[in-house]
């Protein structure tokens, strides 16, 4: 028998919060002041597209594969001689743990960004990927399939109306 959240989950009204849960909560971040190539290895070593960049606990900017190929090896830059704030976006689209997952797939969408810090209370929780949105999306609808399938046959239990 599901639970509440897992039937939410499955319903398709999964908050950002719930979706984090799922992930590892390690946070990958980087400093302002360290290297463009600094910055890659961490993001090839640890199989990501962006880093968040942090003074302390504040987020001051966000650095993408994107930003490293079109900032630095498009236009020749060296990446051993560029810092991470010559190049990171500064102004830093975010959302909260009680938005849902939806709220993330239409900022991703809009703004045609890949990547979308999580802020609670001021602090950086975690960060969601349009790859992590995909495969929840995936999830939701496999199951929703599933309960209609189950509904055509007769065999349906759960709470479609």
């Amino acid at each position: 028998m599901p639970t509440a959240v897992s039937a939410r989950r499955e319903a398709g009204m999964i908050t950002i919060k719930q979706l984090l849960a799922s992930k590892s909560s390690e946070l990958f971040t980087i400093s302002a002041d360290d290297t463009v190539t600094t910055a890659l290895a961490i993001l090839s070593a640890r199989r990501i597209g962006a880093l968040m960049v942090m003074d302390g606990t504040s987020l001051v900017g966000i650095l993408s594969e994107r930003d490293c190929a079109l900032k630095v090896a498009l236009p020749g830059r060296r990446a051993e001689e560029t810092r991470v704030s010559e190049i990171m976006t500064r102004t830093v689209i975010t959302v909260e743990p009680a938005q849902p997952l939806e709220d993330c797939m239409q900022q991703m969408t809009e703004r045609d960004i890949r990547h979308l810090p999580v802020i609670d209370e001021g602090k950086v929780i975690g960060m969601v990927s349009i790859g992590d949105v995909v495969k929840e999306t995936l999830k939701q609808q496999r199951y929703l399939i599933q309960q209609l399938e189950s509904y055509i046959r007769g065999a349906y239990t759960g709470g479609l109306r």
